[in-house]
């Protein structure tokens, strides 16, 4: 039975502190909490919120799913107006700096909660001047290269300088506008051959197709979502064959070639009764090897 009753300088009724902290057991005090208790059942019946704070765990998931499309924590404490510090507890699953103890839920404002989930994972919606992962840039710069845009033809087209692309093919983060402006030239260029009128095109098509294929980058059909995919769909694809590289390696420019682009090579090539040595020159391997390929392709045929 409560018999405390506290001095009169406190605020007895007007908060829950004296009730519940100090154990007051004054008339005001009573009252008060029959009443806050009676809101709160009224509330719950009603099925409304009946607590500023709510679990974090939407917030968290959500955040992973931000993080997943590109965007970084200091973006999502700027679009959401919280501190980062807040988005790093959150994301740690801490309730405060003291961290959170064993096996208690884990809790936010519900406005909190609100403003992180209202962020859409979409990177075309980040203003300009916000830091965002490259993935996607690197992504799009490798996809490009294996239809043989070089990095330089790449920026040339977009109008930026080198240092970006440099950037984000080395796996460092982009600001928002370079990713923007890298997206747009992609959807323009992924199913074109970069022009190859001159020598010099010819020669940075030839480059850029073998360090493609030397480093594994993939092209641009591999994706299903270029910006979020962790891996490419493990689809059996049949192997893609670049019939512009046959053609200049036929017209005797020394370009990167697959083994079934070599075929292809040698067998048009014997049909123009090209000797072994400009074979060899065409196909850049010794002669010896181009008389053990010409049996191979001779014994699959």
């Amino acid at each position: 039975m409560r018999t405390q009753i506290c001095p009169p300088d406190h605020k007895h009724g007007a908060t829950s502190s004296c009730y519940q902290e100090h154990d007051c057991a004054c008339a005001p005090c009573r009252t008060a909490n029959a009443e806050r208790r009676a809101a709160y059942r009224r509330t719950a019946a009603y099925g409304l919120p009946t607590s500023d704070f709510v679990s974090a765990q939407p917030a968290q998931t959500h955040i992973e799913d931000l993080i997943t499309a590109g965007f970084t924590p200091a973006l999502i404490a700027a679009m959401s107006d919280t501190s980062r510090e807040g988005v790093n507890r959150i994301m740690r699953g801490h309730n405060s700096r003291r961290g959170t103890r064993r096996n208690s839920t884990v809790l936010i404002r519900r406005t909190t909660a609100e403003r992180i989930l209202a962020i859409a994972p979409d990177l075309r919606d980040i203003p300009a001047g916000h830091w965002i992962s490259g993935r996607g840039v690197r992504r799009r710069i490798e996809a490009l290269g294996t239809r043989g845009w070089s990095v330089e033809a790449i920026r040339r087209h977009a109008h930026i300088g080198p240092r970006p692309l440099s950037g984000a093919l080395a796996g460092q983060n982009v600001l928002s506008e370079i990713h923007t402006t890298i997206a747009a030239v992609y959807e323009e260029l992924w199913d074109q051959h970069p022009p190859i009128e001159t020598y010099g095109q010819r020669l940075s098509y030839g480059s850029t197709i073998a360090r493609a294929s030397r480093n594994g980058w993939l092209p641009p059909l591999a994706w299903d979502d270029i910006d979020t995919d962790d891996e490419p769909p493990a689809v059996d694809h049949a192997p893609v064959i670049d019939h512009v590289a046959i053609h200049l390696a036929l017209r005797g420019e020394r370009v990167g070639l697959t083994e079934q682009e070599r075929a292809i090579v040698l067998a048009q090539a014997g049909e123009r009764q090209l000797k072994k040595r400009e074979l060899a020159e065409i196909v850049g391997v010794t002669v010896r090897h181009v008389g053990r390929l010409r049996a191979a392709v001779a014994e699959a045929a």
